[in-house]
């Protein structure tokens, strides 16, 4: 069984009650030659993250270029991986990743090659800063 929580805290208690939940293992009883014995199963604890990564728009081409993204429709998955990436971005306010004309290589983010294909990262979508203009004129960014 698989059971999907979130965890909402700083990250120092966050790290401590997931060490806590690494470590653990389970007596799963098994009966062998009518005698009840116990066997130990360990379980497999994988975060599933989402992040808001704040950059200025300008570099938003090499973030997804790093990153991996595609110029394809952001659609992984069955349908209802489908829906419910749709209805997560819908439910963030966010819009689609918008088309991107690649960035060359020297321009990257060094990300670690050998751990990156070991992760899925998928796009969710992109919020756009709020621009104002302050009582003394200066421009004024936010997300």
């Amino acid at each position: 069984m698989n059971i999907i929580f979130g965890i909402r805290g700083s990250k120092h208690l966050q790290n401590v009650v997931t060490e806590q939940l690494s470590s653990q293992w389970f007596r799963l009883p098994k009966t062998k030659d009518g005698k009840e014995t116990f066997e130990p199963v360990s379980q497999c604890l994988q975060p599933i993250n989402l992040y808001s990564y704040a950059v200025p728009k300008e570099y938003a081409n090499q973030v997804f270029t790093s990153l991996k993204f595609n110029n394809e429709r952001y659609t992984y998955g069955s349908l209802k991986s489908k829906m419910a990436l749709g209805g997560m971005r819908k439910a963030m306010g966010l819009q689609p990743i918008p088309k991107f004309q690649p960035s060359s290589p020297n321009q990257l983010i060094p990300l670690p090659e050998n751990l990156m294909k070991f992760m899925h990262i998928f796009p969710i979508g992109i919020k756009e800063d709020v621009v104002s203009v302050d009582e003394e004129g200066f421009l004024k960014e936010r997300i």
